[in-house]
């Protein structure tokens, strides 16, 4: 379900969707679309709660930029990074409690794609 709510923070995002559009896809890459785009991947969830109920989940997500030119794709991790990170409030009915970039610099090339990427790493929890 967090996934709703990135893809609603990145699209909404002047400075994101400026550059990006609606180009926010889960887990993969598509072939043959415009670039640059935007993957988002939950690597981990850990509930989080009482006996009597779960509270919230801790999400570890992997938002990953990919571009061709390599000079660009520095500029648009910046402005992803800013749209999410700090983040509170309701995004397509997700209540985030909070959100955090934990790594801001893995980057790399995509053959199959030929794009340059880069993997931003974010710490979201959502509220129940």
């Amino acid at each position: 379900m967090i996934g709703k709510a990135i893809y609603n923070i990145m699209t909404n995002d002047s400075a994101v969707s400026a550059i990006i559009g609606t180009r926010v896809y889960p887990v993969v890459l598509p072939m043959g679309i415009d670039h640059p785009a935007l993957v988002y991947r939950i690597v981990d969830v850990q509930d989080v709660g009482t006996k009597q109920a779960i509270l919230q989940k801790n999400y570890s997500v992997e938002v990953t930029v990919g571009h061709i030119e390599y000079d660009t794709l520095s500029d648009i991790a910046d402005k992803v990074k800013a749209a999410l990170s700090r983040k509170t409030g309701t995004y397509s009915g997700i209540e985030i409690q909070r959100s955090n970039c934990v790594s801001n610099g893995n980057e790399g090339f995509d053959i199959d794609n030929q794009l340059y990427i880069r993997v931003l790493k974010f710490e979201i929890t959502q509220k129940l």
